[in-house]
């Protein structure tokens, strides 16, 4: 399943990390540097290592679709791929893609 976004917004995306060990609770507390990547489908970024903000398991990822196209915002019918990053100890798992469709209508 998709997310989808309207093109010129700024919107949270959350994404949802499960620990199937359940050794991790609370990635506010128990991880940092948490932060996001956002990749066009031909590998080029939209963004690279923005911070994100975590609450309990989600991790919040702001994205503006109002810039960074090649007209400013983001046009519509854009596949883009979001990543989620963040290290618990030793460990630093890349997580996703997490599939975002920028529309031109909500």
């Amino acid at each position: 399943m998709a997310i989808r976004l309207t093109t010129g917004t700024k919107e949270y995306v959350p994404v949802t990390v499960y620990d199937r060990s359940a050794a991790i609770t609370d990635l506010s507390t128990q991880a940092t540097g948490i932060q996001f990547d956002v990749q066009y489908d031909d590998d080029s970024f939209l963004y690279t290592n923005q911070s994100a903000t975590a609450s309990l398991m989600v991790i919040n990822c702001l994205l503006d679709l109002s810039a960074g196209g090649p007209d400013g915002e983001i046009a519509a019918d854009t596949r883009l791929r979001l990543f989620v990053e963040f290290t618990v100890g030793t460990e630093t798992p890349r997580l996703g893609p997490v599939v975002i469709w920028v529309r031109d209508e909500p």
